[in-house]
């Protein structure tokens, strides 16, 4: 079934995911310059797209303090969720990542015929 958006709703479809991922570094390293550093981005921009979230999303995440941001009541739940899809998504990429690369099936060996007899004893298996 398809949601019907109402208003109120967030429309996912225009979330900016790359801002979650600030977000999620501004709550992982705890202060604006380690969350920029992590992300390999200028602060100015990692404080605009913070910004850009909390308007988009209609809730205040942190509070600037004199030694940086503390997370809201709003950005703890949001970093909880946050933290859990990533756990997700790792379980996720975790089960499919190598399934093309497992070995399945019979293993057909060439050798002359004085190794194939010892062979099966070695492999538990009868011989072909």
């Amino acid at each position: 079934m398809v949601h019907q958006w109402t208003d109120g709703d967030l429309d996912l479809g225009e979330l900016n995911w790359d801002d979650l991922r600030c977000f999620l570094a501004m709550g992982e390293e705890t202060t604006l310059r380690g969350a920029a550093a992590a992300l390999e981005m200028n602060h100015s921009t990692l404080l605009r797209r913070l910004h850009g979230l909390q308007v988009q999303v209609g809730a205040t995440h942190y509070n600037r303090r004199p030694r940086g941001f503390a997370l809201t009541e709003e950005g703890r739940a949001l970093l909880q969720a946050l933290r859990q899809a990533v756990d997700a998504i790792d379980d996720g990429l975790r089960e499919i990542v190598g399934r093309d690369a497992r070995l399945e099936g019979p293993i057909r060996l060439s050798m002359p015929d004085f190794l194939a007899f010892s062979c099966p004893r070695h492999l538990g298996a009868d011989p072909c």
